[in-house]
């Protein structure tokens, strides 16, 4: 479908049909790109639950880094959406050219601190010495391999801000398929491949993420359409549209950092009762993924239209968008409900073996069940915000019930000695009310007049003064 055509879908054509058409792609690839990790998981789950315990804490720690490139995502999201809306690629290739060099600039420290950091962060978890010998080795490598995460992730939202969701679905895909094939050659060593174990995993997961970053820079040394950038913005520094792409994108990337030190703590609370536990705890969040994912492409979907929708000037065409897509996911939020409900062995099961894990896992899923439909709603929900760039207001309900799950978690957890079981109901009961306030207000509309801060202007070209140059 060619660029004018998906941008007409958006702007005039059928409401569900475009927000389907931009989500199923993005629903895939997200399910993919946590196949990055899952693969990790299942590929080392044989060597015992400490092995998968060592990948799902690590998980957590991730998020945090993960979270620094929301900060560029989210902005880049905003701004992207609106220009491409409003009929100005310029400025739009002006915010992807300054976007990544911002990328490349905050993943320098996740690199620096990780490597140190990794290590005491276990010591920190108490975790036993195997989870800790082979977490540290998988983060470590893992940390030093974000450039490609990040400028892989940022290049996809660009492509995704413009309407395309297919080509990172395809590109994720190729990426996920490569690892699925070096992972267990790097864990297990057959033949002339050196046997690593869990490190291993992470090594076929930077690699796999490198050749993304390739695939992108092909298409970006081929003028992709859905991929613009200004080659003379590419050459400076614009600290004004840095500084507007941190200002939207700063509260998701705290809200990022804050829910994984809320994991990094339950991580903690589970490992007072075991390997069993902490492998218990990171399979739910793996289960759960299917209703982030699921949610995650439905943000997308309506970050991206509501984005290009006001730009457009067509605010009420941008309200009536989202609300359709919070409809679809409280939809699809309550099937994956019912599945945790009725079938949590099953899908147990397809993690590990271990009858401790199973035991335990069972009533966990079935806790994690109740909230399955507000975490769909409030997903599209917080899609709206994006796209709108009023990204304050969803930071501070959400900071809000994290920090109410620390003294939850651990007074459930562990004053009243429900272990895990109470992790999860604090989780199910603040997810709860964290999607129902989110929603209301949505409601109110305030989103619907935000304007972006900071400037779109793109640097002048070599024919143009420079004092037409705004920062």
């Amino acid at each position: 479908m060619s660029e004018s055509r998906r941008v007409s879908d958006v702007l005039t054509g059928s409401i569900g049909k475009a927000l389907l058409v931009l989500a199923g792609p993005v629903i895939l690839a997200e399910a993919l790109h946590t196949l990055f990790h899952i693969v990790d998981v299942a590929w080392v789950g044989p060597l015992g639950a400490w092995a998968t315990g060592a990948i799902i804490t690590s998980m957590f720690s991730l998020w945090m880094a993960f979270s620094l490139v929301n900060l560029v995502t989210t902005g880049l999201a905003a701004h992207v959406s609106r220009a491409i809306g409003a009929g100005d690629r310029e400025h739009a290739g002006h915010a992807v050219a300054q976007a990544l060099w911002l990328c490349l600039m905050l993943s320098v420290p996740v690199m620096i601190l990780g490597v140190p950091g990794a290590r005491l962060l276990f010591q920190i978890l108490g975790t036993d010495a195997r989870v800790s010998e082979a977490g540290t080795g998988y983060l470590q490598v893992i940390v030093l391999g974000m450039p490609f995460s990040f400028l892989y992730l940022t290049a996809g939202a660009v492509m995704r801000a413009c309407g395309n969701t297919v080509t990172p679905m395809k590109i994720t895909a190729s990426s996920v398929v490569a690892n699925v094939v070096l992972a267990p050659l790097l864990i297990y060593g057959p033949g002339p491949f050196p046997k690593l174990g869990v490190p291993g995993s992470a090594i076929a997961t930077v690699i796999s993420m490198a050749g993304a970053v390739v695939a992108y820079a092909v298409l970006l040394a081929r003028r992709h359409p859905d991929l613009p950038i200004s080659r003379a913005s590419l050459r400076r520094l614009d600290p004004a549209m840095l500084g507007s792409l941190a200002r939207v994108g700063v509260p998701y990337c705290l809200i990022g950092m804050l829910y994984s030190f809320v994991y990094l703590f339950y991580a903690k609370i589970a490992a007072h009762t075991g390997d069993a536990a902490l492998a218990v705890l990171g399979i739910g969040n793996r289960l759960e993924s299917i209703t982030y994912l699921t949610a995650e492409g439905f943000a997308v979907a309506t970050s991206t239209f509501v984005g290009q929708n006001l730009g457009a000037k067509n605010p009420a065409r941008a309200e009536k968008g989202a609300w359709r897509a919070m409809r679809i996911m409280s939809v699809i939020g309550a099937l994956i409900g019912v599945a945790l409900l009725v079938a949590p062995g099953l899908l147990l099961r397809a993690f590990t073996s271990d009858p401790a894990a199973l035991a335990l896992g069972v009533p966990y899923l079935r806790i994690l069940a109740i909230c399955q439909i507000f975490t769909g709603l409030e997903g599209a929900v917080g899609g709206g915000f994006v796209g709108a760039g009023d990204t304050v207001p969803p930071m501070m309900i959400h900071v809000g019930f994290a920090l109410v799950r620390f003294p939850l978690g651990a007074w459930a957890g562990l004053r009243l000695g429900y272990g895990i079981y109470g992790i999860a109901w604090t989780m199910s009961l603040t997810c709860i009310l964290r999607g129902v306030l989110l929603a209301l207000w949505f409601r109110r509309g305030a989103w619907k007049t935000k304007a972006l801060p900071g400037s779109l202007r793109p640097f002048p070209s070599p024919e143009e003064p420079e004092t037409t140059m705004i920062v």
